[in-house]
């Protein structure tokens, strides 16, 4: 049984997806099944083919759009969990027991692991909801600041940035 579905689209980005898969192969230990998404014509990543998990495929005919991608992904998804994941992730350990752990929880309706960026601060994935005054607040101070500071706690931000986001399949 496939516990998580990883979605993956790839816009010519073979490269970064190969770089994510080779780290996948090597820290993943939850029973996943990986859908490609090729938005454009490109050739498949060498590592696609020798992954120890199931893949399968998905080429458009023609451009779509982040949500037109992933949900066709999920319509073919075998998984009890749906995770969206943009090609430029990097994974150093297996995020997904402690994520579904906090699925757990009923009023939980998505999660998302705390992202580092390359220079190993905090990247702005999670924010509240906009108003007018932090809209403001933004314009004329560094727009880059993260609204929520995290530790090794659990968050209830308002919404999570779409590069790692994972769902229970109802």
């Amino acid at each position: 049984m496939v516990e998580v579905s990883l979605s993956i689209v790839s816009h010519g980005h073979g490269s970064l997806v190969s770089r994510l898969l080779d780290d996948l192969r090597e820290c993943i230990g939850t029973r996943v099944e990986l859908i490609l998404t090729r938005n454009i014509p490109e050739p498949l990543p060498a590592s696609f083919a020798d992954l120890p998990f199931p893949t399968r495929l998905i080429d458009n005919s023609a451009r779509r759009g982040f949500g037109a991608n992933h949900n066709a992904a999920f319509n073919i998804a075998r998984g009890e969990y749906f995770c969206v994941l943009n090609p430029d992730i990097r994974i150093a350990a297996d995020p997904f027991v402690v994520l579904i752990d906090e699925l757990d929880d009923p009023r939980v309706g998505v999660v998302a692991p705390r992202v580092i960026n390359l220079a190993g601060k905090i990247e702005d994935s999670a924010r509240r909801f906009p108003t007018l005054l932090s809209l403001l607040w933004k314009l004329f101070r560094n727009p880059v600041d993260v609204e929520y500071s995290s530790g090794e706690t659990t968050l209830s931000p308002d919404w999570v940035a779409g590069m790692f986001m994972l769902f229970r399949r109802d």
